[in-house]
């Protein structure tokens, strides 16, 4: 890592520490053992900001929506990875697992109502009702629409269900997410392979994401387009890396895994945050001091700027970015962190898996 990087990632630590005081928060083992609060308050701070907003709209759903039982109420973005922020918005859906009624829909006006503060963003990907038939049985093909991937690789990647136990609903479609993903695909071969399918819709969602940028770039004349383009340098290529590792690790240290333990590990995955991910990685391939500081001292100047200057990037102007400081600063960070997120990749055995079942 240049440490100019490193550099300005102490300054702006040392600033985050006066103004982002950390609560006292849940273990997170591999994460806390890398990434301690002293040296990365933005990442604290956000995962401390994320437990306490977690515990206000789990009181909420609980106390003020009376959802249907065969519902839950599945949020996504920032809180999901733990990332949350004053200025977050908060991506949710109703997700049903039932029966059409017309109490779904009443449940939904009343969440949007009770969470008109935080407001979703303008795709229109969020904020309404999903059902778990489109999620688990429209798996490519013509009726998988760019929301139906965009929802399905967000369950597996960065998803967390709101309010109090059971969440029947969310736990029944994420099983049969998986299985459909993990135990339903015949390779033709008795051998536990590498999961191909799960494997080719990830990256399928990996490069619908740079295509739609385009698009939402043209569509919505490069409105947020700045804020976006530093997302997808860091947030969204977390996520993506965090499951790529995921399908590529699994059958390297579990050669010959039954159903069930493939689906424990899977579903566990699923709702552990993605930087906690890539931290037991780094453990895991035991990554060099340079890869391990790369990956979290920019991944740190990434929160910290959507904690402070988050405004300022919704605003700016695309053909204004390249002469701007703070979006060079972030393009700057945005390259070690990428080549540390390869250098993670092609440790051990990695490196010829993902050749292999990424390119064919």
């Amino acid at each position: 890592m240049h440490l100019g990087h490193a550099t300005r990632a102490v300054t702006l630590a040392t600033d985050l520490a006066v103004k982002c005081p950390v609560a006292d928060a849940p273990h997170r083992s591999a994460l806390d053992e890398l990434c301690p609060s002293g040296l990365y308050p933005a990442i604290a701070a956000a995962h401390a900001d994320s437990i306490a907003e977690k515990t206000i709209l789990t009181e909420l759903v609980s106390d003020k929506l009376s959802l249907p039982p065969d519902s839950t109420l599945v949020a996504f973005g920032s809180l999901a990875r733990e990332e949350w922020s004053s200025g977050s918005d908060l991506d949710w859906v109703l997700l049903v697992d039932g029966q059409v009624s017309p109490a779904h829909f009443s449940a939904m006006l009343k969440a949007q109502r009770e969470l008109e503060h935080l407001a979703p963003g303008a795709t229109g990907t969020f904020g309404g009702l999903v059902f778990s038939h489109q999620l688990v049985h429209l798996i490519g093909g013509q009726d998988d629409s760019n929301r139906n991937l965009t929802l399905r690789m967000l369950l597996l990647l960065e998803s967390v269900a709101l309010g109090q136990p059971p969440t029947q609903a969310y736990d029944r479609v994420l099983n049969a997410l998986l299985s459909r993903y993990l135990i339903e695909p015949s390779s033709f071969s008795q051998k536990k392979l590498t999961p191909r399918f799960l494997l080719n819709d990830l990256i399928r969602y990996w490069r619908t994401l740079g295509v739609d940028f385009a698009d939402k770039f043209h569509d919505q004349a490069g409105k947020k387009a700045v804020l976006r383009n530093v997302k997808l340098r860091f947030s969204r290529k977390l996520i993506y890396t965090a499951g790529l590792y995921s399908c590529l690790r699994w059958y390297e240290t579990q050669p010959q895994p039954n159903a069930s333990e493939t689906l424990d590990h899977f579903r566990h995955l699923a709702t552990t945050p993605p930087l906690e991910i890539i931290a037991q990685a780094c453990l895991d391939q035991d990554a060099s001091p340079t890869t391990r500081e790369a990956i979290f001292t920019n991944y740190e100047i990434f929160l910290l700027a959507l904690r402070d200057k988050r405004e300022e990037l919704e605003q700016l102007p695309p053909g204004q970015a390249a002469a701007d400081p703070l979006f060079n600063h972030l393009r700057d960070a945005s390259h070690p962190f990428e080549n540390a997120l390869m250098d993670l990749l092609a440790a051990k055995n990695l490196g010829s898996q993902l050749v292999r079942y990424a390119i064919f």
